[in-house]
């Protein structure tokens, strides 16, 4: 068509687009991430959603929703692309859902109770 083309060459140049640094994610960017193990999990770690509001440089103000993995100090925080906007997006559940949903987390939240210790023994009953 126009020119001699190599691959993502044409005429010498490379065409397309590149993706800048700052925008790469760390497997892209971390030749320790790139790889692991095959069929083989190598990273495992509970995290939580945490709401954020911030200003900025200018003062204005903004608010999102965050990744935070890890405790205290060595806690890291993430946050994807459009995070600000989905944040912006989120609407409180149905008013029969939220009930739903404070029931199952009381169940949940509930201690364990041990039960009371049998009357019969049944070790020591015959025809075992």
């Amino acid at each position: 068509m126009f020119g001699t083309q190599d691959g993502n060459k044409v005429n010498g140049k490379k065409v397309g687009v590149t993706v800048p640094q700052a925008q790469r994610s760390p497997a892209q960017t971390d030749p320790n991430l790139k790889y692991a193990p095959a069929m083989k999990v190598t990273n495992m770690a509970e995290c939580s959603m945490v709401l954020v509001r911030y200003g900025d440089k200018d003062g204005m103000a903004h608010q999102v929703c965050l990744l935070k993995v890890g405790k205290g100090d060595e806690a890291r925080f993430f946050m994807p692309p459009g995070a600000e906007q989905w944040t912006t997006d989120l609407r409180p559940v149905a008013p029969w859902l939220a009930t739903e949903l404070a029931k199952e987390q009381a169940d949940i939240e509930k201690p364990n109770e041990v039960p009371a210790q049998d009357s019969v023994d049944i070790n020591a009953s015959p025809g075992v």
